[in-house]
């Protein structure tokens, strides 16, 4: 999968880890492959040479929303640059020197 292929609304977000001594972010989780997919499947974002990584999120509005998913919108930078996911009341951006990648 690409980031450009991810069909991210109603994603759910499982882990958020932040490895700063390798520069490191990985965003673990579950989405569909489509509008009429029946089921998500896991997924896991790499981000590396990570410069910036800032969150907002409302972790019982999270909780309450998991039904539906955790994942309004999402825009992922193609190459060097800001990542943004666009939560349910929250936001998580992340900047680093290069695409990131599922892994």
């Amino acid at each position: 999968m690409t980031p450009d292929d991810w069909y991210d609304h109603d994603a759910l977000i499982e882990e958020v880890m932040i490895d700063v001594p390798n520069r490191r972010v990985s965003i673990r989780g579950a989405s569909y492959a489509g509008p009429e997919a029946a089921a998500r499947s896991p997924f896991t974002i790499l981000f590396v040479d990570v410069n910036t990584v800032t969150t907002v999120a409302d972790m019982v509005e999270l909780t309450a929303n998991t039904f539906a998913g955790h994942v309004n919108h999402a825009k992922l930078a193609n190459g060097p640059g800001t990542s943004h996911l666009y939560l349910v009341e929250g936001h998580l951006s992340v900047t680093s020197q290069s695409a990131p990648r599922f892994v």
